[in-house]
């Protein structure tokens, strides 16, 4: 599939929009460890917890690998209660970021573009910009759910989630405009300077969850339930001009 801005020349396609459609492939591994001990009281059960998560990508900006930890406990501390908590923290890197991943779709040599504004040579994305599905990441995650049978026939239950992401990926200034060399060069002082080498994209994410769920059984046949949840979530980010 080729761009669709017109030429000229009749049925032909400008060369400053001549590009490839690549579908993104990727490969996950995934692997980890569980360990649970249980404590003498209350039914309580301590669990720990290992997983390493690797992501390869073909055509986007990088591949990722994620230590996650993971602290649960879980009791009964009388037959009409019981509660869980769980907190997680995760550990996502980057391995290198290429902002300039999307130039794999253009098919043309970039002579043909001659005077032509040529894609190639300009910028999807500023290049501090980090998407942030494929940028570091440190994950903070809290859970806790509490459940109480107060009737053999009734349970009501609540839950709560917090979680927050930081998506700082120490951005350093860098030279974009460098390697562009012979007619398609600009002016040797512009190909030199730095960008600011501040972020650009999302660098904090916030999310709450409150649920509660009652479930009224009065007996085999028949069963009653009712739920609400609700959710907060806060972003902060910069965006590029």
């Amino acid at each position: 599939m080729t761009g669709d801005t017109p030429s000229s020349a009749a049925g032909s396609v400008a060369y400053d929009n001549k590009r490839s459609n690549l579908a993104y492939e990727y490969d996950k591994q995934n692997y980890g460890l569980d360990a649970n001990y249980a404590l003498p009281i209350w039914a309580t059960t301590l669990g720990l917890g290992y997983q390493r998560e690797g992501i390869d990508r073909q055509f986007r900006e990088a591949d990722t690998n994620e230590n996650i930890y993971t602290v649960s406990l879980r009791s009964r501390p009388a037959n009409w209660l019981n509660f869980r908590t769980k907190y997680q923290y995760g550990d996502r890197k980057a391995d290198g970021y290429d902002g300039e991943a999307g130039r794999s779709t253009y098919w043309y040599l970039p002579g043909e573009a001659n005077s032509n504004i040529d894609s190639q040579f300009t910028f999807e994305n500023h290049p501090d910009t980090r998407r942030f599905d494929v940028s570091d990441r440190e994950r903070n995650l809290f859970e806790a759910q509490v459940t109480v049978s107060p009737l053999d026939t009734l349970d009501v239950s609540g839950v709560y989630r917090y979680r927050k992401d930081d998506f700082n990926s120490n951005v350093n200034p860098s030279q974009p405009l460098l390697h562009y060399e012979g007619d398609l060069a600009i002016a040797p002082g512009d190909r030199i300077l730095f960008t600011p080498g501040s972020q650009v994209g999302m660098l904090k994410d916030e999310r709450k969850f409150y649920g509660v769920d009652v479930s009224y059984v009065p007996n085999q046949r028949l069963r009653f339930g009712a739920f609400a949840s609700a959710r907060k979530s806060c972003s902060s980010g910069i965006a590029s001009m």
